[in-house]
């Protein structure tokens, strides 16, 4: 009877875990968002650049993040407060092809292990 409870409590919690990985993806997502708004818009480099470009970058970086950014990294910024040597690495690849994708010269889609190189 215990086996049947626990086996029981454990397909309960399935979607109950699946649901929460979910919030917890799109609310990473909404806040990497926010923050490479705020550090773009900010960056001397872009002052005469057109928002719309980068809101489009951001979004896409964003859409981004939950394919190369992981917990190991997350608990390091939470821990020392900045993104190690490897988390920058792939953040300036996938910015490298976003900025692709906005100037036409790729398409956006998921980057999948075929496509790295």
């Amino acid at each position: 009877m215990r086996f049947v409870l626990l086996c029981a409590t454990l397909v309960a919690a399935v979607p109950a875990c699946a649901q929460t990985i979910n919030e917890f993806r799109e609310n990473f997502m909404s806040t990497f968002g926010d923050e490479c708004l705020r550090t773009q818009r900010a960056a001397p480099g872009n002052s005469g650049g057109s928002d719309d470009i980068i809101v489009k970058y951001c979004g896409c970086m964003s859409r981004h993040a939950p394919e190369f950014v992981t917990m190991d990294d997350i608990m390091e910024i939470a821990r020392t407060g900045q993104r190690g040597r490897e988390l920058q690495k792939r953040l300036n690849a996938a910015g490298e092809a976003c900025a692709a994708w906005i100037r036409g010269e790729v398409v956006d889609g998921p980057i999948g292990p075929k496509d790295r190189r």
